[in-house]
């Protein structure tokens, strides 16, 4: 190969590695646009979705009111670089809440907007060599059509601008039955009645009201305009002064007569109202000390859902705690009570069998148990720990109403740490099966801890009211008494039968019902010798 054809064959190399390179840029074009798939959400008040439909294949939302969420699905909005809407007119903007990642659309007037997004990506490209990788950005372009409907037959007004609406409205109703009082007063006046005068009309009446009140305010402006001369004319003829003493003299009278009546009407009205809202509240308070009068509204005021979830377990709280307490067991409840005793530094004195005597009770039987604060225990006294299974016979030798375990032992202010029971294996009730057994309908809370805690709070408001004593425990000639008066309520709300006068008699019977006061008569009787 001579040095011309060497020379030949090189260029044409370099040609063709230079046509290769240039070639692609110059072919090279814009990017590529595709239909946009988007999440596109209404405003709330707007009962109807959003429809989606196809043209040229661009993607169409038919919404019927703005703003719109808009969420893009086959492009990340961070990758955005430009946005905007294509169409003119209607005010329409398109804007990004980096708060939430989402676009938002607004216009005032129906019609179809096209939307776009500029995205650029940069993505990992194999070199033409075949040797490594490089980063290319490559932009793509996203469309789609937004129409709206209906935007002109729509108005949403907030919920304040209602009330302020329905404000207004109470005033004007109450302004036109102030004008249709004066009308009526007037009408069955003396000039009236006699022919010298029509009855006013409406607008006559409140022209009236607008110039008594001004004379009032400001008795100067009468001195403008024609008013001048019909005071000239008024105070300077005989007939002015007729005219004056048979309609100017009555009607300052009425008006005089109005201002009073309604002055006193209205102190009256907000006396008998402050009253009347007083009796009401106090006769609601007396209502409520006694159980049977209140309802799950009581408990749960301002949340109608939670207290009629709470029906389930009954029609109101007596009968609600009293299917609570037919269902769960009270040896698992002492048994509890016990276990955090235990913790807060209490144990059982126990009196064992020492021999048997025939008898089915083995040697070491425990006969009695008597709970003790475990630094008043006598050195030579037998004890048991008070962390037992709730089968065990020390339950069945302690005295269930002992005062040391509901008196003397505050659970609530103990302030025992979780920890310290770690160690003691505290079988009760799982919360599944707590749940289970007070037949509430699981659909109506958003777990069992909800449902649970409907059953806590239950149980707190019957803690804190008076069918229970300092302590806890439920007065049982209150809780009968109780139950009487709620016999009483429903067969006269429900039956319509005349109990009334019982009713009143359970109700000043649980009224005058005092626990402490029948103790201390029952111990002075038994000092007495009463019951010897």
């Amino acid at each position: 190969m001579t040095r011309i054809s060497r020379f030949a064959t090189v260029g044409l190399l370099v040609l063709s590695l230079v046509g290769g390179a240039v070639g692609p840029v110059a072919g090279q074009t814009g990017p590529q646009v595709e239909s946009a798939d988007l999440a596109v959400t209404q405003p709330h008040y707007v009962d109807e979705d959003v429809h989606q439909s196809t043209s040229n294949g661009t993607i169409i939302y038919q919404a019927g009111a703005a703003p719109l969420e808009i969420a893009p699905q086959n492009f990340d909005a961070r990758d955005v670089v430009d946005f905007g809407v294509e169409t003119q007119g209607g005010n329409a903007e398109l804007t990004y809440n980096r708060d939430f990642g989402q676009f938002e659309f607004s216009a005032d007037a129906d019609g179809t907007y096209e939307l776009y997004w500029s995205v650029e990506r940069r993505i990992e490209v194999q070199n033409e060599s075949g040797n490594g990788t490089h980063i290319e950005t490559r932009g793509q372009r996203y469309t789609a059509l937004i129409r709206l409907s209906g935007l002109t037959e729509m108005v949403h007004q907030p919920a304040s601008e209602m009330t302020q609406t329905r404000e207004d409205a109470a005033k004007w109703q109450e302004w036109n039955a102030t004008i249709a009082d004066v009308q009526e007063t007037i009408g069955t006046s003396l000039p009236v009645k006699l022919g010298l005068a029509q009855p006013p009309s409406a607008e006559e009446t409140m022209q009236g009201m607008v110039n008594a009140y001004l004379t009032f305010r400001a008795p100067l402006h009468m001195l403008t305009g024609n008013y001048t001369q019909i005071l000239t004319l008024v105070t300077m003829t005989l007939g002015g002064w007729l005219f004056v003493a048979t309609v100017i003299v009555p009607l300052l009278l009425v008006i005089a007569g109005l201002a009073y009546r309604s002055n006193r009407f209205e102190t009256t009205e907000a006396d008998e109202g402050k009253l009347s809202q007083r009796l009401g509240e106090q006769q609601r308070k007396e209502d409520l000390e006694k159980l049977a009068n209140a309802s799950h509204n009581d408990i749960w005021e301002g949340d109608d859902y939670m207290a009629g979830a709470m029906r389930d377990l009954g029609d109101d709280p007596l009968v609600a705690i009293s299917n609570l307490f037919s269902e769960i067991s009270p040896r698992l409840a002492i048994h509890a009570r016990l276990q955090a005793m235990d913790a807060a530094g209490w144990t059982a004195v126990v009196t064992k069998r020492a021999s048997t005597d025939g008898g089915d009770d083995e040697a070491g039987t425990i006969l009695e148990a008597e709970v003790q604060r475990q630094r008043t225990v006598d050195d030579d006294a037998e004890t048991a720990s008070l962390a037992v299974e709730p089968d065990d016979e020390l339950l069945d030798a302690i005295d269930w109403n002992q005062q040391e375990i509901w008196q003397e032992f505050d659970l609530a202010d103990a302030g025992i740490d979780p920890t310290d029971m770690s160690d003691t294996a505290v079988q009760t009730y799982e919360l599944e099966d707590v749940v289970e057994k007070t037949d509430l309908d699981m659909q109506k809370f958003d777990d069992e801890m909800n449902a649970a805690q409907g059953v806590v709070e239950l149980l707190e408001y019957v803690r804190e009211h008076n069918v229970t004593d300092e302590h806890g425990e439920i007065d049982g000639l209150r809780y009968y008494l109780e139950h009487q008066l709620r016999a009483a309520n429903v067969v006269e709300d429900r039956f319509h039968l005349p109990v009334d006068a019982y009713r009143d008699l359970f109700e000043l019977a649980i009224l005058q019902h005092d626990a402490g006061a029948e103790a201390e008569q029952t111990l002075q009787d038994i000092r007495d010798g009463a019951y010897a």
